[in-house]
């Protein structure tokens, strides 16, 4: 990032913006560029740190998403959290976790 310019002026990354549209984790979206089959305003993408702008066209297969500027800033939380809770949505061993002790919609 150049002196002076904020991430918000440079756009969303190409692999957070599949990783937020369901397209599987960092490193499955950079897999997932690698093959080719990501193609941003109709040319095919390389690179999963390039930066998407609002206006752009993500092509995922037959999938298209169009960039927009996001309106709600992130939810950043502290949570202390308690002895015998797992840090995590779900649980193979069905533990309690954090998110079965926050209020809804999280």
């Amino acid at each position: 990032m150049e002196a002076g310019e904020s991430q918000s002026e440079r756009g969303v990354r190409l692999q957070k913006f599949l990783r937020e549209h369901g397209f599987g984790s960092r490193r499955k979206s950079d897999a997932l560029v690698a093959s080719g089959a990501v193609r941003v305003n109709g040319a095919p993408v390389t690179e999963p740190t390039r930066f998407l702008v609002p206006g752009d066209l993500v092509e995922v297969g037959a999938e298209r998403l169009q960039v927009v500027e996001e309106s709600v800033p992130p939810l950043h939380m502290r949570y202390h959290k308690p002895a015998g809770l797992v840090a995590s949505h779900s649980d193979e061993f069905e533990r309690k976790t954090i998110f079965s002790q926050l209020e809804e919609p999280l």
